[in-house]
């Protein structure tokens, strides 16, 4: 039935203007979009744009931003998710940063970890306290703790930790090693296994 300038579908209860090119303006009597809000907002709820989520603030202390960006039904806490796909495997996880389309993906118990840039860990699952800084930094990083990675595919370690990679692919050949520190471009790419080593 339509009742002045609304009308309402019986069936599924949904309500809109009579007529469809009209714009809804609430706190405005000149709105200049379909919907135009002058004042606050306050939903319990996501906001979609296309019918793709792309804000949204589940469990305590995240913030999810991007198509697909987190995980809805996450037990962790603190995490701040930026970019499409981001963070999508997240569980138990807490205080992670990721920014960047596919950033920290497969990421589910890890947790204080700071991804910045394209697919920069990308295949971490549960490792901790890491800093990945730059395109696909750290991408086949899996279980790894407590490593600063910073530069274009700098670090390409599965399990090593404690080791500081600075520089466009600096330690991209480690594998498992550990405490490493790689200075400039390219350092230590030839680097698989080994453990306290220094370059730069």
């Amino acid at each position: 039935p339509t009742a002045g300038y609304w009308t309402r579908n019986t069936t599924s209860g949904f309500l809109y203007p009579a007529t469809l090119t009209d714009s809804v303006g609430i706190g405005t009597t000149s709105p200049t979009d379909a919907l135009h809000v002058i004042g606050n907002v306050n939903t319990t709820g996501v906001y979609e744009i296309g019918n793709s989520t792309i804000l949204q603030n589940p469990g305590t202390g995240n913030l999810f931003t991007g198509v697909g960006a987190g995980n809805s039904t996450l037990t962790g806490t603190g995490n701040s998710v930026f970019g499409t796909s981001a963070g999508t495997a997240l569980t138990s996880g807490i205080n992670n940063v990721f920014l960047g389309y596919l950033t920290g993906t497969v990421t589910n118990t890890g947790g204080d970890n700071v991804f910045v840039g394209v697919q920069s860990g990308t295949a971490n699952t549960d490792g901790i306290n890491n800093t990945f800084l730059g395109r696909i930094a750290g991408f086949t990083n899996t279980s790894g703790r407590d490593s600063t990675y910073v530069g274009k595919s700098a670090g390409q370690p599965t399990t090593g930790s404690w080791n500081t990679f600075v520089g466009s692919g600096a330690g991209q050949g480690t594998t498992t090693g550990t405490d490493n520190v790689f200075m400039g471009i390219n350092a230590g790419v030839t680097s698989i296994g080994g453990n306290a080593n220094t370059t730069g």
